[in-house]
């Protein structure tokens, strides 16, 4: 594995966390090393590496006066090679109980076998139970002198207050594109392989600011055996789709070709790429043109990142469409990222995404062709388009321009509660939230409906499709909604469910 192969052995070698490298550097020129460390921050950001580069600095006898081991004593051969018995890492993950911090406890009393100090690296610290926190307190705030403990963990909020003040903190960052691309360069100039700069700034990208998970893709490429390697292989290979293929897919959407955009997706998942991964890439890409529609401010950041070219491709696509259509977009494909294991095949809850993509936001048209011919009928409207004048044949001319409502004869018909529908309108989220411990896929339906009206005693609420409303129709889901629904907002009203025409 390349991480394991190009693992930096010095300070100097460290990608990015230059806040972090500094200050220890300070610290072991100045001798005046904590005895306790909090390293915290995203997987693959260095947590693990600048603790082991602590360790064997501090237990280099060849250093001198300088922070960097030297690399060529005993010491630091041993901890190189990972024999060294001065540097102790325990899995918290594994090892989180109270028993393995009383043993702990007894065993930090004995010195390091050659070194000056014997170093505790605790991987996911934050996996330590409540009573194993309690059982380490006073070790770690009055080690013996010989005893330095490193914390590492990706969640230090889950780790008491009273472990955390005992200990000085460092917070790593995500590494960003450009240090990414350049610790890869450096590996394959290395590896004596020839790697497009767009392929490399493709796994960059992905990485999301973790090197090792970089390196990881990085050694999945340079596996090809060639000496040249191109963005397309890359792209094959991981599995990913560059900026240049996702732009081709976006395109389609924005100029409304349903065809080409369905035609696009059946090429990919036969090539057989992954839904998740596409739906992730379109995210990001989506994100990207909503940034610069809504601020120009940031291109040059994204310059950084993406390169002039391609940011320049993204600022005239991003004329294509309204932010308001961008964001729509967004919500959508999330929406379909959770849902994809509620669809008999995966594949088609991205086609139904395209479909209802290229409607150009039909549901706004029809509200605004219903408003404007309500304007001229006169009256006053509730959220839900419906009139309450009382006047059937005002209800049937609004049928016609949405015939997903219910029409119910206005002798039977109750008054809509304006400021009840309004608050279950608020609270929906809340509702679907409620009903999760339940059933965890009907909360993810839930929030894919839409309401539209109480009348009758009932919530009317509307589906695109047959087997969507069947669930709700179920006597125990229907049921779990209504608890729910009364529950959060007060309100016992029955569950109805069409499907829209």
């Amino acid at each position: 594995m390349l991480y394991r192969k190009y693992r930096p052995q010095s300070f100097g070698e460290i990608a990015g966390q230059t806040h972090v490298v500094k200050t220890l550097q300070n610290a072991l020129a100045q001798n005046k090393v904590a005895h306790a460390y909090l390293f915290a921050g995203p997987r693959g950001s260095g947590k693990t590496t600048i603790a082991r580069i602590l360790s064997k600095a501090l237990n280099c006898v060849g250093r001198g006066q300088s922070a960097e081991p030297c690399n060529q004593c005993t010491n630091c051969d041993d901890f190189n090679a990972g024999r060294s018995l001065d540097l102790i890492e325990i899995d918290a993950a594994s090892n989180r109980g109270i028993d393995e911090m009383k043993n702990l406890r007894e065993h930090v009393r004995f010195g390091p076998s050659q070194g000056k100090y014997k170093v505790y690296l605790i991987d996911e610290a934050h996996m330590l139970t409540k009573e194993a926190c309690n059982a380490f307190l006073k070790t770690l705030e009055e080690p013996p002198a010989h005893a330095i403990f490193i914390l590492a963990t990706t969640e230090a909020h889950r780790l008491p207050i009273t472990v955390v003040s005992r200990t000085q903190r460092f917070d790593f960052k995500r590494l960003s594109v450009e240090e990414l691309v350049k610790r890869l360069e450096l590996i394959c100039q290395k590896e004596k392989i020839a790697v497009e700069a767009a392929a490399l700034r493709l796994i960059a990208q992905e990485a999301d600011g973790a090197a090792r998970d970089a390196e990881s893709m990085l050694g999945l490429v340079l596996a090809l055996g060639e000496s040249k390697i191109s963005l397309a292989q890359a792209e094959e290979t991981l599995g990913l789709f560059s900026h240049g293929a996702i732009k081709s897919w976006v395109e389609f959407i924005l100029s409304s070709n349903g065809e080409a955009a369905l035609d696009w997706l059946h090429k990919a998942v036969e090539a057989g790429y992954d839904l998740g991964q596409l739906l992730k890439s379109s995210h990001h890409y989506l994100r990207k043109l909503l940034l610069l529609k809504t601020a120009p401010v940031l291109k040059e950041r994204l310059e950084t990142e993406l390169g002039r070219e391609a940011v320049e491709s993204l600022s005239a696509q991003a004329q294509l469409a309204s932010t308001s259509q961008l964001s729509a977009w967004l919500k959508k494909l999330a929406e379909i990222k959770q849902n994809l294991d509620y669809y008999p095949l995966p594949q088609m809850a991205v086609e139904v995404a395209i479909v209802e993509l290229m409607e150009k936001d039909e549901l706004g048209i029809r509200n605004n062709e219903l408003g404007t011919g309500q304007k001229e009928l006169g009256g006053r409207n509730d959220e839900s388009g419906i009139r309450h004048d009382g006047s059937e044949q005002q209800r049937e001319t609004q049928g016609q321009h949405n015939s997903s409502f219910i029409i119910h004869d206005s002798s039977e018909t109750t008054p809509i509660a304006e400021d009840a529908f309004g608050l279950i309108k608020s609270k929906w989220n809340d509702i679907a939230a409620e009903v999760k411990p339940y059933n965890h896929s009907l909360s993810g339906l839930l929030q894919s409906i839409e309401l539209r009206e109480i009348a009758q005693g009932s919530l009317v609420v509307s589906t695109k499709y047959d087997f969507h409303r069947d669930r709700l129709r179920d006597v125990k889901n229907k049921k779990a909604v209504e608890d729910a629904l009364e529950k959060i907002t007060g309100q016992k009203l029955k569950l109805e469910c069409v499907v829209e025409k």
